[in-house]
């Protein structure tokens, strides 16, 4: 048996890192299960997060030393193993897990709330009568935070939040963080960025003045994706995002948030062909 050891960046950015490392059973073990292991905890830190250490009944370690600091900055820690040549695993140990995917920013589409109009790290749209009747591509725009809640230009030097104009949002288009490619500051989580750079689009139209044509809602969004560099697209490398944009994108790749949101975005565009075509066909 050999020692290896190896330099591993671990990045603390969450109170709620609750993983082990768990040694597979010794060759051998009884009925092939892992009885005789023992577990102990040699570690706990400022946020309450533990490491520990997995010792099997054949003296099989794994042991970890960490340098933690209050900061939440990434931190290097050695990591001295001595293991046999089997595969050993990061344990799912419950909800303390998901906590901390919420807060580096991991997205769970599942969580998607029509109801409540939550819909994290998207792009919503909503009917604007009677224009969305004749032209679907047309209509109101938001996008969301992380926590799903969503942020749309209202008119005039107004961005409201988690308070959408015409209310819940009928179709979303689902964006991934880890594609934004602006900067993370020092210390920040990819939640954190996305947030922030919401703001700050949020924050440059709350000081522009509403304009039907070439100053709304759909701008505002693309602003925010601009900022973000989302995909690798900005201002500066290819024209970035506009209104057409959003347009065409949210009409062939957004979902549509249940029966509701096909019925009162589709229907009343085809009733109003049907009717075009009824009534000046019999003409």
């Amino acid at each position: 048996m050999t020692a290896v050891a190896a330099e591993v960046p671990v990045e603390i950015n969450s109170p709620a890192r609750d993983s082990s490392i768990i040694a597979p059973p010794p060759a051998g073990g009884p009925n092939g299960t892992s009885e005789g292991f023992s577990t102990h905890n040699i570690l706990g830190d400022s946020f309450g997060a533990e490491r520990e250490i997995v010792q099997t009944e054949n003296d099989t370690t794994i042991a970890s030393n960490s340098l933690l600091t209050d900061s939440g900055s990434a931190v290097t820690y050695p990591l001295a193993m001595q293991y046999p040549a089997a595969n050993y695993r990061v344990a799912d140990r419950g909800p303390s897990l998901e906590m901390e995917e919420q807060e580096q920013g991991v997205v769970d589409q599942g969580k998607f709330d029509f109801r409540r109009n939550r819909f994290p790290y998207s792009v919503v749209f909503q009917p604007l009568p009677p224009l969305t009747w004749l032209c679907p591509l047309i209509g109101h725009m938001g996008i969301c935070d992380s926590q799903g809640r969503v942020h749309d230009f209202q008119g005039p030097y107004t961005v409201r939040v988690d308070t959408m104009m015409l209310g819940r949002a009928t179709r979303y288009l689902p964006l991934d963080p880890h594609m934004v490619r602006a900067n993370l500051l020092h210390g920040e989580t990819v939640q954190q960025r996305w947030d922030r750079i919401l703001e700050d689009g949020d924050a440059d139209f709350s000081g522009k003045m509403h304009m039907i044509i070439c100053q709304n809602c759909n701008h505002h969004v693309a602003k925010c994706l601009n900022l973000m560099e989302y995909c690798g697209i900005s201002k500066r490398s290819c024209g970035g995002f506009g209104c057409f944009t959003m347009w065409f994108w949210m009409f062939f790749a957004g979902r549509f948030a249940g029966v509701r949101g096909f019925v009162t975005t589709i229907v009343p565009f085809v009733l109003a062909v049907g009717i075009y075509f009824v009534y000046w066909g019999s003409k």
